[in-house]
């Protein structure tokens, strides 16, 4: 959600959390909506959830469940790079288990009583399809 004053767009998230692998971008935009959040004289609440390696099955099963109680209205997912750093990584299983593990997100901030949005969906089973048919990915 977004307002402009003039020439300064303010964007209206409250809570952020950020998911997944640890990386430094977040608290840059942390502080971006911050800044915005105290130009609206609102509240603004950041939680980093990251960690290194951000796993995919340690975000399903510890961060979201975390961004979900904090009722954040903004979530960040940086994960499956250090799923595939792995030298037996298997990109096939993992497009499986990012497209499992947003389903299994999707459903649980609905039973929250949220309407997650989800705009991955496609690209995911886009690339689930590349894989399977031994393309590489586009970019």
């Amino acid at each position: 959600m977004s307002s402009t004053l003039g020439c300064v767009t303010l964007l209206h998230w409250q809570r952020y959390a950020a998911l997944g692998d640890a990386g430094a971008w977040s608290v840059r935009l942390a502080g971006i909506l911050q800044g915005s959040a105290r130009l609206r004289g609102e509240g603004f609440e950041y939680a980093d959830f990251a960690e290194s390696p951000g796993l995919v099955r340690g975000v399903v099963e510890l961060q979201v469940p975390r961004a979900l109680s904090m009722r954040a209205d903004l979530v960040s997912i940086v994960v499956g790079s250090s799923d595939l750093a792995s030298p037996d990584a298997d990109a096939e299983a993992l497009a499986y288990e990012l497209d499992a593990a947003e389903d299994e997100t999707a459903s649980r901030a609905r039973a929250q009583g949220w309407s997650p949005p989800s705009p991955a969906s496609e690209e995911m089973t886009g690339l689930v399809a590349e894989i399977r048919e031994g393309h590489a990915p586009s970019a």
